[in-house]
């Protein structure tokens, strides 16, 4: 499947959520184990049927210039 340039995916939105909602708590660092886990917490875990998928958002995420590692 294509996408357009620019698109974000469901789960790069609940990545990009996600990152929100730890740093507005305080959490200013956090990494890829804990947003999985959190991540299957919440009702977009069906998104998440891997590390591999959440790791490949991150660095779609960060080659975007929307996250930094």
């Amino acid at each position: 499947m294509r996408r357009r340039p620019g698109a974000i995916l469901p789960i790069e939105e609940s990545v990009l959520t996600l990152a929100v909602d730890l740093n507005a708590s305080g959490d200013g660092e956090f990494h890829g184990f804990e947003m999985a886990k959190r991540l299957s917490e919440i009702d977009d875990a069906r998104r998440l049927t891997a590390h591999g998928t959440l790791y490949m958002a991150l660095s779609r995420l960060e080659k975007a210039g929307l996250l930094e590692s």
